[in-house]
């Protein structure tokens, strides 16, 4: 309890560690190699500490509930999920896992066996499952948070540390330290790391995204005019081909 009491008492510093170590074991997941993401944290160190800081900010959501190693783990768990499936797509193919294969979610059964064998497959859903129920006895049994949550101060903090990192994104563009061009998306991702630029990439295909939809929006309303036009135009030709019917007869 002791070990406890001081975790929490510097927990922010163990946030901002464990964000960085966390975020290098993704880095090797997705390189599959730690040699590889070493070069990368330490030829392009700036962008690393971007990536780290967007993976402390998005943690920081810990801090509004007294369930904390049970939410830590959780985030923890997400972020490790998704550098497995990019370290997985990269055995494959040469593109990261982007906004557009969550479009193809619904179809995942159909394709896993292109990335992984049927044996495979089975040890995931086991993994899964187990997975679940360890997190489920964590959120029950698991440590608690005693002292009364000061919502008026974190909540506020906690938009504060978004509103810096949204400027910081901005300063890092400004800099060149990142790119919001993303013309070949692989070679963004050597250069980005696995996680850099995902609020970029997610701005820059939502973009793509609405815009697709306004295009697909503005085909159908050609269509569906078109296509009135026609019924208008055959009605039209089927009454006039009556009233000449009815003439001759």
């Amino acid at each position: 309890m002791k070990l406890y009491k001081i975790c929490n008492k510097i927990s922010l510093l163990l946030h901002v560690l464990a964000s960085a170590a966390g975020y290098f074991v993704m880095e090797a997941i997705c390189r599959h190699s730690f040699i590889e993401a070493w070069n990368y944290m330490t030829q392009r160190p700036l962008v690393f500490a971007y990536n780290a800081a967007f993976i402390f900010t998005s943690s920081l959501i810990v801090y509004l509930f007294h369930r904390r190693v049970f939410w830590r783990i959780l985030v923890t768990l997400f972020w490790l999920i998704l550098a497995i499936i990019n370290g997985v797509l990269l055995l494959n193919r040469v593109t990261p896992f982007t906004g557009p294969d969550l479009h193809l979610i619904t179809d995942a059964l159909k394709i896993a066996n292109k990335y992984l064998p049927v044996a495979g497959v089975v040890a995931v859903c086991i993994l899964f499952g187990i997975l679940v129920i360890l997190l489920l006895m964590l959120l029950i049994k698991g440590p608690k948070y005693q002292k009364k949550i000061k919502y008026r101060y974190n909540i506020p903090l906690i938009l504060l540390a978004v509103a810096l990192f949204a400027g910081s994104t901005q300063l890092a563009l400004e800099k060149r330290v990142l790119s919001n061009y993303f013309g070949n998306i692989a070679f963004a991702y050597a250069e980005g790391g696995a996680f850099c630029g995902i609020p970029i990439l997610t701005v820059w295909q939502l973009r793509f995204l609405i815009r697709e939809s306004a295009v697909r929006e503005i085909i159908l309303r050609k269509k569906s005019k078109e296509l009135r036009r026609r019924k208008r135009i055959f009605r039209k030709r089927r009454k006039k081909s009556g009233r000449i019917f009815c003439f001759c007869s």
